[in-house]
């Protein structure tokens, strides 16, 4: 996981758990399609936090979702993210 990500206090921590859900489902490229059921069964949440937490990375702009029809799992692009763009605020020793 980026350290721009797990240090930022702008991400809730369910966005943090989808993000490093994502980023597992993606191979040799930053694009996966799980479907938000298998989402739900690794990250323990119910179908609307996993949701809000994908629509929470969308409107940060760290996630791209494609929707491919009904019944199809979404595609998602992982973006590159700088360490600018996110305040990082690294965890008290």
């Amino acid at each position: 996981m980026s350290k721009s990500i797990l240090f930022s206090p702008e991400i809730s921590p369910e966005g943090k758990v989808v993000y490093s859900l994502l980023k597992g489902f993606c191979y040799k490229k930053d694009t996966c399609y799980p479907s938000i059921d298998k989402l739900m069964l690794h990250s323990g949440m119910g179908r609307n936090k996993t949701r809000r937490a994908i629509q929470e990375l969308e409107d940060k702009n760290i996630v791209s979702k494609l929707k491919r029809g009904r019944g199809v799992p979404s595609t998602y692009k992982i973006k590159d993210v700088l360490p600018y763009k996110i305040n990082i605020v690294p965890p008290e020793a």
